[in-house]
């Protein structure tokens, strides 16, 4: 990873979630444990994954997830006391579930310790949740804890009347550079693109309804509909929730004469398959409207490829797609708009265009000299971000 060194050793610790699952969380969680260890100093982690969390529907108990939290937390605990930490490092979820733990952890560090209390916050939807009965009371008591809250965008900011601008941090999300495309990567690719007539369409995300993957398809079916010359492939790779619902879609696509234009991957963590996903795409589709969104990492991904991509008007994608330049939004569900974005970037001249304007945005605003320095604002610097 490109990381700038700093002489600087801070004593840090991050009591979050780590890969696996691959989600935009746990990865982005990743990234800033290895920026903060490279570049400003040494970290420690506690991990509390949920390794069964893809199988539950987000806010759903799980006894046994809670036991093994408890756990975490007495590790905690003891690590808060035997350690002179100057800063931990979490992330807050946007159930009332999570609210509960956010209060009891942050109780811990901000009662056993004097550590800087950053908070991150991979969620489109924090707040909502927390607007009435005891979430409402307790919330302006976790927030007043806070000494750096983090949002991916100003777009996803719903509660700045709850905490003070001061206390208020921008952060966009920053990809790995097993997957970041050289220049040379880049070139290539439009070489190759500008002789090929096979259209490949991309969705990489988990297998979750609310992202959208089944508007992707019903999408293609009139994208093949309403010109039967199109040669196209829909490659969906991510996690299924369960084999029945894999089963069940695949049955779906032989019912619409799809089958043999969709490939199904499953879950991929092979980053530099990844990579050559992206780089083989001429579009990146990801319909979602999933309630929890925020700013995918997947569209980065895609942008950072040249891939011009489909997506919603929902969460911060807007910050990231404009419209008709580096891709096209549509609404959620909106399946007649996806097949005619589709269309459009069957054009070749069309396509290069759009493909040129989404590598010119992933350099300008999230490329890792870019995103770093935020990084090592937010950890060492003052308040405001």
């Amino acid at each position: 990873m490109l990381f700038f060194m700093s002489n600087t050793k801070n004593k840090i610790l991050f009591f979050c979630t780590f890969p696996p699952p691959n989600t935009g969380q746990t990865i982005g969680t990743k990234l800033t444990f290895e920026c903060v260890n490279e570049c400003i100093g040494t970290a420690d982690k506690i991990n509390i994954v949920d390794k069964n969390r893809l199988s539950r529907k987000s806010g759903d108990f799980s006894l046994s997830h809670l036991i093994k939290l408890l756990g975490h937390i007495f590790s905690l605990f003891t690590k808060t006391i035997s350690n002179n930490y100057e800063t931990v490092y979490v992330v807050f979820g946007s159930t009332k579930f999570s609210l509960i733990r956010d209060v009891f952890y942050t109780f811990i560090i901000k009662t056993f310790s004097k550590a800087k209390l950053i908070a991150q916050l991979h969620s489109g939807n924090y707040g909502d949740n927390f607007q009435n009965g005891l979430s409402k009371r307790i919330f302006p008591w976790l927030l007043s804890r806070v000494d750096v809250l983090i949002f991916s965008s100003p777009m996803l900011n719903r509660i700045g009347d709850k905490i003070p601008a001061s206390r208020t941090a921008y952060l966009p999300n920053m990809i790995s550079s097993d997957i970041i495309c050289t220049d040379e990567e880049i070139k290539e690719k439009m070489e190759r693109k500008s002789r090929k007539s096979h259209f490949d369409i991309f969705y990489i995300s988990n297998m979750i309804a609310e992202k959208g993957y089944s508007d992707l398809v019903k999408a293609a079916e009139l994208f093949k509909k309403t010109d039967p010359e199109n040669d196209f492939t829909v490659h969906l790779v991510g996690g299924w929730p369960s084999q029945k619902i894999r089963a069940d879609f695949e049955s779906e696509l032989v019912t619409g004469n799809m089958e043999n234009n969709v490939k199904i991957y499953g879950s991929v963590v092979d980053r530099k398959m990844l990579k050559d996903f992206f780089l083989l795409a001429d579009v990146f589709v990801l319909p979602t409207y999933y309630p929890i969104e925020a700013q995918p990492y997947s569209i980065i991904e895609a942008l950072n490829a040249a891939t011009p991509v489909i997506s919603t008007y929902h969460a911060s994608i807007p910050d990231l797609i404009q419209n008709d330049s580096n891709g096209f939004l549509v609404q959620p569900k909106d399946t007649v708009a996806i097949a005619a974005a589709l269309q459009k970037l069957t054009d070749r001249e069309k396509w290069m265009k759009t493909a040129v304007t989404a590598r010119e945005s992933y350099k300008s605003n999230y490329d890792q000299p870019v995103i770093i320095p935020k990084i090592k604002h937010i950890f060492l610097g003052s308040a405001p971000y």
